[in-house]
């Protein structure tokens, strides 16, 4: 069974979408301004008025309802915060369960670097026999600070997408076979 899109992503398709009907709208004044040209100047500033004020108008109401549709201030990250995670590529080399943990997976991932990392994930459950993902690229966040989980260190977080049950988990991986280390933009 498929649930809606996460309110984020309807909000970004919404914004997209109103900022096209703006740009037709604009388009559609300076249509309607060409086509009066034929018609004497009393007649045509009358006409070029008209048409951008019911322009103006259809782009002052499209700007409304963006404010209107905006989700919470907090869960919005901008450009500059966003640029500081660093998302590269590894290379799964060992998968092992950590006993204290009924959720946790240790990878050890050639990230391109001199020593190799440890990084956990949550995502024990997904899998039966963890060691089909040996030898998988993976995409990680770089530059999180290490942190303590179940006595293991972990230096990176993986990244996966799931289902709305949450019953199936895809981990996230180049599509074709990249240098481990390589930079993800």
């Amino acid at each position: 069974m498929r649930k809606d899109p996460p309110e984020w992503w309807n909000f970004g398709a919404k914004k997209i979408n109103q900022k096209i009907d703006k740009i037709n709208v604009n388009d559609e004044a300076k249509e309607l301004t060409n086509t009066s040209a034929g018609q004497d100047s009393a007649t045509t500033n009358n006409v070029k008025a008209s048409n951008i004020e019911a322009c103006n108008v259809s782009a002052s109401n499209v700007l409304a309802e963006d404010n209107s549709a905006s989700p919470e201030p907090e869960s919005l990250v901008n450009i500059e915060d966003f640029a500081k995670i660093k998302f590269k590529v590894g290379t799964i080399l060992e998968v092992t369960e950590i006993p204290k943990s009924k959720k946790l997976l240790k990878f050890t991932v050639d990230a391109g670097e001199e020593n190799h990392r440890s990084i956990l994930a949550g995502i024990k459950k997904f899998y039966h026999d963890p060691q089909v993902l040996v030898g998988e690229q993976i995409v990680f966040v770089a530059n999180l600070k290490p942190a303590k989980l179940a006595g293991e260190v972990s230096q990176g977080m993986c990244l996966a997408g799931s289902d709305a049950e949450d019953t199936t988990l895809c981990l996230i991986g180049p599509k074709m076979s990249l240098p481990n280390g390589a930079e993800v933009r």
